[in-house]
């Protein structure tokens, strides 16, 4: 997963002077990446539109949407209202994933154990068939100085002894030299031969079962837009399903919705 520069924050939220036409995104999606700044950022330059991004709970943005206060909502599949999903387009899904040492002979556990791991002090492999060796827990940082994708474990409380890192490649690097570490981070296209995904309640973390929802911890983005959007809310869903933001997505270690095969 990429971090975000300060630069682009304010490239992407900021008004381009002498814009002609605007364009108003809501992200209710409490995503770590990058990529909508990025494609939003593109976007301004490219037409010389005016773009801002900000940041609302879902029902709050929605109700935006209605008021005609903002031009698109990005949202996570759990909050999406059935009746929106006729003016929504999905594209990305992002996931987590459990990563081990391949020292390690744990290759699929279940949710509520892996709970247990990163919800309670000083937990031992012994909770899933293991050795009495403690388990050397690392993270990747969120930007609340907690970890990404937490709020997947549904943690009961905040637990301390979770190394953090800034960055998925930094602590996969790490976690190749660690036969006791546990590892919670971003979807990686690509993991290093000495670390591996455990399967989480008998389901592999595959492209195929994160976009098909199968996987557990695996998070579906929807686009929400009015019945009539602008021709820069047109745009920008169009570039939603490009091949340049696949790769932005990739970055962020989500992946880009497939596109439909006619029949």
């Amino acid at each position: 997963m990429k971090r975000l520069t300060t630069a682009l924050l304010l490239l992407a939220g900021a008004l381009c002077l002498g814009a002609a036409e605007r364009l108003r995104i809501t992200d209710a999606t409490g995503s770590e990446g990058s990529a909508i700044l990025r494609l939003a950022a593109e976007l301004g330059h490219r037409h010389n539109y005016e773009v801002s991004i900000f940041s609302l709970e879902a029902s709050a943005a929605l109700e935006k949407l209605d008021a005609g206060e903002t031009d698109l909502v990005l949202v996570n599949g759990a909050d999406l209202p059935a009746e929106r999903r006729k003016n929504s387009r999905r594209y990305a899904t992002a996931a987590y994933l459990a990563v081990v040492n391949t020292k390690n002979p744990l290759r699929d556990v279940k949710a509520d154990d892996l709970k247990l791991l990163f919800g309670i002090p000083s937990p031992k492999w012994e909770i899933v068939g293991g050795s009495a060796a403690g388990v050397h827990r690392m993270a990747v940082r969120a930007r609340n100085e907690r970890f990404a994708g937490e709020k997947l474990l549904r943690l009961s409380m905040p637990q301390g002894g979770i190394f953090l890192l800034d960055a998925m490649e930094e602590a996969l690097t790490l976690a190749e030299h660690d036969p006791q570490v546990l590892l919670w981070g971003p979807f990686a296209a690509e993991l290093p031969l000495r670390v591996a995904a455990v399967s989480v309640n008998g389901v592999a973390p595959t492209r195929e079962n994160i976009r098909g929802g199968r996987y557990l911890f695996s998070i579906p983005r929807f686009a929400v837009f009015p019945e009539r959007p602008s021709a820069p809310t047109r745009e920008f869903l169009r570039l939603l399903g490009s091949g340049g933001f696949a790769r932005m997505l990739d970055d962020d270690g989500e992946l880009a919705e497939l596109p439909a095969i006619p029949k």
